[in-house]
C-alpha cells in the first residue's frame, strides 16, 4: 500500500473561501454550545435522579 507523508500533503493546493469558513464556524459554534448545554443538563438530571430515587423506593415521596 502506498503511504502519504505530511510533506506530500502540503504540496496540494486547497481552495479557501472566507465566507464558507465563517458560516462553518457559526454552525460549529452553535453546535458545540448546544452539546455543552446538553451535557450540563444531563448531569443535573442525573444528580436529581440520584437524590430522588432512594426516597421514591423507600416511600418517603410519592408521585401523584
Amino acid at each position: 500500500m502506498p503511504s502519504v507523508s505530511a510533506d506530500s500533503l502540503l504540496e496540494y493546493a486547497v481552495p479557501y473561501d472566507a465566507k464558507v469558513v465563517g458560516e462553518y464556524h457559526k454552525m460549529f459554534s452553535s453546535l458545540t454550545d448546544t452539546i455543552s448545554h446538553n451535557i450540563v443538563e444531563s448531569q443535573n438530571l442525573a444528580t436529581l435522579r440520584d437524590w430522588l430515587l432512594p426516597m421514591l423506593m423507600n416511600g418517603q415521596v410519592s408521585v401523584e
